[in-house]
């Protein structure tokens, strides 16, 4: 009976039964100052950088914490915000 009532809920009904209406915040990438960034970025990436480590996914983890950051310095970030979403067909 439970998998049958969790069939009919809609996506975006919260367990308060409030629906989710507010998207996450984002880059606002028009208004990024793009110059930082890539400064930031060549600063923090280097080939010594990558050469240090043997693990490829310390690597990649090392390389996409460098980029985030420097991102999160340069790239404003939008107010959550109603987004218009893809609403899943009821089933009925």
């Amino acid at each position: 009976m439970q998998q049958a009532l969790l069939a009919v809920i809609p996506a975006g009904i919260t367990a308060s039964g409030a629906a989710a209406l507010h998207g996450p915040a984002r880059f606002n990438r028009p208004k990024a100052d793009w110059r930082q960034f890539k400064d930031l970025c060549n600063e923090a990436i280097t080939t010594d950088f990558v050469v240090y480590y043997e693990n490829i996914d310390i690597i990649n983890s090392n390389i996409t914490d460098a980029i985030i950051s420097a991102a999160e310095r340069c790239i404003p970030i939008t107010k959550p915000g109603r987004y218009k979403t893809k609403h899943v067909p009821l089933p009925y």
